[in-house]
């Protein structure tokens, strides 16, 4: 990945959602969250919804403009119908699995009265998945669809493949050769993390080589992008019997997955290709999740036209990857929700300055990684007694100090002001999140998860 990143462009100020619900909504249709019901928590196994019907993905987009489209590894979107499953939502195929983690070798998921295996072939169960890392699992089929599509259509027609890797989201498993390559970090935790990023790394690698073998690469891009910050010790929910869960680190900016603070929605990003005006740069500009689809829509052949009509938040940011131009991003929505009191919670960015609106102040901090055997466990309270009192609004320049160590709410109340009311008649186009209760004994079925429960 550094050698990629370095020799294309590495996005400085790469933004997503704080978690992996919404992030992969706003990828997938190019709107925030908030306007398509998808801005609160991420979807629980049994909760019987999934992403907008109303909404067209991205793969749709680009199937229409000639594309071949290929999916593999984690959706989390929903499943409980077959229209909301990924070859039902513009993909040609699908390998991957359905729910939000699962077990890296046996594909396992759920709770102790509700678990399963899990992983596709498109609609059915690939059983002989088991076994098999996840990271070189995806390499294997990544590698087995770009041979193919090279022998099959050679240049003709174009290739969406869309790699969504486990890695490097709990339970922390990884083979022990990419563990051992650590020594140094005494912590276990840390080490297998790190081992399962090394694993990830070499994955991306051989799919690029694998791109070169077969005579794509000169005309291909490559995007790399974090869907949410790094989950760390004590805050990820255990399945049965889990291996450890949690050891990643955004220090030294603030907070972490979960938090609408920069640690949770500012992440690791990059773009290679032989086809880009500059390499070896990094880019300062703005650019969010829904920015993709259009970005990715133009890239594809659409008009400008057909991008300047489709009716989303996302903005086409090809003029910044192909030819380094100023972003036309000068603002964007973090996330916009309401808590279990009702009061608005979420994050607001204009220009240099972003607002923070009644975070829980008990999910925060700069955490620094590990250094000791012991793997410390950061404690979190979602009963958090801020919320019953007034609004709590905090305001940083973003750009001086990425890390929000300094407010300046009190500083400059006339920025507060602007941004809070831009923020609050934005909170007016707010769809109700759509997080019905989750359904029991549905999802398993002779130990397998499946569709068609709802």
């Amino acid at each position: 990945m550094d050698t990629l990143a370095s020799q294309g462009i590495i996005l400085e100020q790469n933004y997503v959602q704080a978690v992996c619900t919404p992030s992969r909504s706003a990828l997938m249709t190019g709107m925030y969250p908030f306007h398509i019901g998808r801005q609160g928590r991420p979807l629980e196994a049994t909760q019987p919804t999934g992403l907008t019907l109303e909404k067209k993905l991205l793969p749709e987009y680009l199937g229409n403009m000639g594309y071949s489209t290929k999916m593999i590894g984690k959706w989390h979107l929903g499943f409980c119908k077959e229209d909301f499953l990924p070859t039902k939502r513009g993909f040609d195929s699908y390998h991957g699995f359905y729910n939000g983690y699962e077990t890296y070798y046996s594909k396992m998921f759920g709770s102790k009265h509700n678990y399963g295996y899990n992983f596709m072939d498109d609609l059915d169960t690939q059983f002989d998945a088991n076994g098999t890392y996840s990271t070189h699992l995806y390499t294997q089929i990544a590698e087995d669809i770009i041979t193919t599509h090279a022998k099959d259509h050679g240049g003709e027609k174009p290739l969406f493949l869309y790699v969504s890797y486990q890695a490097t989201h709990s339970p922390l498993e990884v083979p022990q050769q990419y563990a051992d390559l650590y020594p140094g970090i005494e912590n276990k935790d840390r080490r297998l993390f790190s081992g399962m990023v090394t694993a990830m790394d070499e994955s991306i690698g051989n799919i690029t080589q694998s791109l070169k073998d077969n005579g794509l690469y000169e005309n291909t891009i490559i995007i790399f992008i974090g869907d949410n910050g790094g989950d760390i010790p004590g805050f990820g929910p255990p399945p049965r019997d889990p291996p450890p869960f949690g050891c990643g680190n955004n220090y030294p900016l603030r907070g972490f997955k979960g938090t609408n603070w920069e640690g949770g929605v500012r992440t690791p990003g990059f773009i290679h290709s032989p086809l880009l005006a500059t390499q070896g740069a990094v880019s300062h500009e703005m650019i969010h999740i829904t920015d993709w689809l259009p970005t990715l829509y133009k890239l594809a052949g659409a008009s400008q036209e057909e991008v300047d009509a489709l009716d989303i938040d996302g903005i086409n940011q090809g003029n910044v990857i192909l030819d380094g131009e100023k972003s036309r991003r000068k603002k964007f929505v973090v996330n916009i929700e309401t808590d279990h009191f009702g009061k608005l919670v979420g994050a607001y960015r204009k220009g240099e300055f972003k607002i923070n609106v009644n975070p829980d102040l008990h999910r925060d901090g700069w955490i620094e990684p590990p250094t000791s055997s012991k793997t410390p466990v950061y404690s979190t309270n979602d009963n958090n007694t801020t919320n019953k009192r007034a609004d709590v609004i905090f305001l940083f320049n973003v750009t001086m100090d990425p890390e929000e160590r300094h407010d300046l709410a009190f500083e400059l109340p006339h920025v507060v002001k602007e941004l809070v009311e831009e923020m609050m008649e934005l909170a007016d186009g707010m769809v109700e999140a759509d997080e019905p209760d989750e359904l029991e004994n549905v999802g398993v079925v002779d130990g397998v998860w499946v569709t068609g429960w709802c």
